[in-house]
């Protein structure tokens, strides 16, 4: 226990409530990533190994986010649904796992330990941002241009025509496409 309380003591470590602040630009993978390497300073393998299993879950997520942004890109909850989504998924990160480590470090050390500086953690979370766009973009596009759309909505309309000898409009619904018709 000695050991485990020395390496406590000269613990280098991330402020944990700023990198709960940062993780609501960065996403949960920015502050459990941090967390892990946090909990591993504070000679807690366990809690470092729960951390990072919130990395993974918050990339699966995005990336399922993702596929689902590119499918379903003609839904209005789609174009704007990223910011609900990445809200809830800090959220619940902050609920199962963030609270626990700033109270941790609070009641272990105050305002008392050495900090490290967040700088090239920043550069990091921003470059995740650019990946993030980069292969977004680059899904949507490859869709687009390879007409792959199965959940395109078929335009509703109708065409109003006034027949032949007849001062009467009628109202008919628009032919379906056929395949040659859609290219």
């Amino acid at each position: 226990m000695a050991t485990k309380q020395n390496t406590r003591a000269r613990a280098a470590l991330f402020n944990p409530a700023a990198a709960a602040a940062l993780s609501i630009l960065f996403t949960p993978v920015f502050g459990a990533q941090l967390q892990a390497l946090n909990w591993t300073a504070l000679g807690e393998p366990g809690l470092a190994r729960a951390s990072r299993l919130w990395v993974r879950m918050t990339l699966w997520l995005i990336g399922i986010f993702m596929v689902m942004q590119a499918l379903f890109r003609h839904e209005p909850l789609m174009r704007f649904g990223g910011i609900y989504f990445l809200v809830v998924v800090w959220l619940c990160w902050m609920v199962t796992a963030g609270w626990k480590q700033i109270s941790f470090v609070k009641s272990l050390f105050g305002n008392n330990y050495e900090k490290r500086r967040f700088g090239r953690a920043i550069m990091l979370g921003a470059g995740g941002w650019v990946i993030y766009s980069m292969v977004s973009l680059s899904l949507q596009l490859g869709l687009a241009l390879a007409d792959v759309d199965p959940f395109r909505p078929e335009p509703a309309g109708v065409v109003i025509r006034v027949p032949e000898g007849s001062d009467t409009p009628v109202v008919e619904p628009l032919p379906p496409k056929t395949d040659a018709a859609k290219h």
